[in-house]
C-alpha cells in the first residue's frame, strides 16, 4: 500500500511540476502583483505548488492546457511574421 502511496504522490508531483514548468512564471507574477510582500508572495507560490500535489488538476486537463498554449503561441508567431514581412519595404 504504501508503494502506492508513493507512486501517486510522484504523479501528483510530476503534474505540478508540469503546470509549474509551462506557466510558474505567470502564476507567480499574478501573485506578485496582488501581493505588496515579495517573501509572502514566494510562500503563497509555493503553498500553490503544494496544494496542486495534495490535489492536483485532471491530467486531461493539463495537456489540453498545454496543447492551447502551445497553439497560441504559434499563432502569435506567425501573426509577428507576417506583421514584419508586411512593414518591410519592396525592393524592385
Amino acid at each position: 500500500m504504501a508503494d502506492g502511496n508513493t507512486a501517486e504522490c510522484a504523479e501528483n508531483v510530476r503534474l505540478a511540476s508540469t503546470v509549474f514548468a509551462d506557466y510558474g512564471s505567470f502564476i507567480r507574477a499574478i501573485i506578485r502583483s496582488q501581493i505588496g510582500d515579495q517573501a509572502e508572495a514566494e510562500d503563497l507560490y509555493q503553498d500553490l505548488f503544494l496544494a496542486l500535489v495534495q490535489k492536483p488538476i485532471p491530467e486531461s486537463v493539463v495537456l489540453k492546457l498545454v496543447t492551447k498554449s502551445s497553439s497560441l503561441r504559434q499563432i502569435h508567431q506567425e501573426r509577428c511574421e507576417k506583421s514584419y514581412l508586411r512593414a518591410m519595404p519592396v525592393i524592385s
